[in-house]
C-alpha cells in the first residue's frame, strides 16, 4: 500500500472517529436531541439515558462545544481529504469551515436549525479547524501528501 493510499485511510480514520464520538456524545448526553430521536427510531433502540457529569469548567466545556469541535475537526479533515483525492488547493480550508460553523450557529440563532446560537461553539470549531490542520501538516509534510505537483528540480549550471 503506497502511502498516499495510506494518508487517505488515516483521513477515514480520523473522520470516522470523530463522528463517532460525535454519535456516541449526543447518545449519552444529549438523548432528547432531534439527531439522537431520529438515530433511536432507525436502529429501532432506545439511546441511553442522559449521563450528568461532575460539576466544572472541564464538565461544562464538553457538556456544550464537544460537539461542534468533533463536527468541524471531521469537516476539515473531509475537505482535505476531497483536495487530497482530486487535486487543489488547501487555502480554503479554513475559510471553509469558519464560514460552514458561522452559517449553523446563524441558522439556529434565526430558527432555521436546532439547537442555540453561542459564540463559543464559532471559537470551538475555529479551534477544532487548526488542530486537524496542524495534525494534517505533521501527517503530510514529509510524504508531500497535500502538495500538488513538486517543481522539477533545475540541473546546476557550472
Amino acid at each position: 500500500m503506497g502511502p498516499r493510499k495510506n494518508t487517505v485511510l488515516v483521513f477515514v480514520l480520523h473522520i470516522s472517529l470523530a463522528l463517532g464520538l460525535g454519535i456516541a456524545y449526543y447518545a449519552l448526553f444529549r438523548p432528547e436531541a432531534r439527531g439522537t430521536l431520529w438515530l433511536a427510531r432507525i436502529l429501532r433502540q432506545p439511546m441511553l439515558g442522559r449521563v450528568a457529569l461532575p460539576d466544572g469548567w472541564l464538565s461544562r466545556l464538553i457538556h456544550n462545544h464537544l460537539a461542534d469541535f468533533l463536527w468541524a475537526y471531521a469537516l476539515t479533515f473531509s475537505l482535505h481529504l476531497v483536495k487530497l483525492l482530486f487535486g487543489g488547493t488547501a487555502r480554503w480550508t479554513f475559510p471553509a469551515c469558519l464560514a460552514a460553523a458561522v452559517a449553523m450557529e446563524l441558522c439556529q440563532l434565526f430558527g432555521f436549525a436546532g439547537g442555540t446560537f453561542d459564540v463559543w461553539d464559532i471559537a470551538a470549531q475555529v479551534l477544532a479547524t487548526l488542530a486537524a490542520r496542524l495534525l494534517i501538516y505533521l501527517m503530510t509534510r514529509e510524504k508531500g501528501a497535500t502538495n500538488h505537483v513538486s517543481e522539477p528540480e533545475q540541473p546546476a549550471v557550472p
